[in-house]
Order: structure tokens, then C-alpha cells, then sequence
């Protein structure tokens, strides 16, 4: 039964390859969206003249800045 699943699968072209390429291709758009809010957050507090950091570097902490504040809130 496996190898009768297997063969249909790799038959239709979806190889073990095409969904682990998948997988990549998924976890480099995520990280890439990441990485474009960090970005939208840094020049929106360098246009504004803004402080990054607070009293407290803590993610989470009241006290801890513009930065992280705006990370969290995203």
C-alpha cells in the first residue's frame, strides 16, 4: 500500500523534494514579511526623530520603547 502511494505521488510529480521546497519557499516568505515590518518600524522612528530604545529592553515591559513597543503592537 505505501509503495502503491508513493508511486501515485511521485507519478503526479510531487516529490518528497517539491514539498520540502515548498516548506522552504513558505518559511522564506514568512521571514521575509518579518523582516519588512522590522523595516517599516525602523524608518517610520527614524522619519519621525523618535528614541528606539527605552528605560527597560524587556519584550513585554511597559517601560521598554518605541521599538519593541511597535514590534509588539504589530
Amino acid at each position: 500500500m505505501d509503495s502503491i502511494l508513493t508511486y501515485l505521488t511521485r507519478k503526479r510529480g510531487q516529490t518528497f523534494t517539491t514539498k520540502l521546497d515548498e516548506q522552504v519557499k513558505a518559511e522564506q516568505e514568512y521571514w521575509r514579511y518579518v523582516l519588512q515590518r522590522v523595516m517599516a518600524v525602523v524608518c517610520l522612528l527614524a522619519e519621525c526623530g523618535l528614541a528606539f530604545r527605552g528605560d527597560d529592553e524587556t519584550f513585554g515591559s511597559p517601560n521598554n520603547g518605541n521599538f519593541l513597543g511597535l514590534l509588539k503592537l504589530i
